[in-house]
């Protein structure tokens, strides 16, 4: 038999330790295929879940707040110059895209040109098919195509 170290959670304990929601820890139970035990309130809906110690995450430890504020004033240099360097670099892409602007405004005052044409021959064309509709019958029409 295997002597493996194991914790009984409810549901909601899953979920929290794995941080997820109570769903996915049902879902997580299952595809594991852990063992549910019924609890023992006589309350058919309690059941805690055999979760063996090896699969539970790590949890990281807590966070000191009685962190000296000098500790955080020491990496305070470094951050800003990273966050320097991050703002030059954004500002040379934002020097480059000054050119791209340029260019797409020419694109948009040679579109609208090819549409203003466009517009033209068809009008033209549409002239030309009426006139020649008006000139002629339509069975005469229809041999001459």
């Amino acid at each position: 038999m295997d002597q493996t170290e194991v914790r009984l959670l409810t549901y909601p304990e899953v979920a929290e330790a794995f941080s997820m929601t109570v769903a996915s820890a049902r879902n997580l139970a299952r595809k594991r295929r852990w063992r549910k035990v019924p609890g023992n309130s006589g309350d058919r809906k309690t059941v805690r879940v055999v979760v063996p110690m090896d699969e539970l995450p790590v949890t990281p430890p807590a966070r000191r707040e009685d962190a000296t504020p000098m500790q955080h004033q020491e990496s305070t240099p470094d951050a800003l110059a990273i966050l320097a360097r991050h703002i030059e670099a954004l500002q040379a892409d934002v020097t480059s895209l000054r050119g791209v602007e340029a260019q797409v405004a020419g694109l948009r005052a040679a579109l609208d040109a090819s549409r203003e044409e466009a517009s033209r021959l068809k009008a033209e064309r549409d002239d030309y098919l009426s006139r020649l509709l008006a000139s002629r019958r339509w069975w005469e029409f229809r041999r001459a195509v």
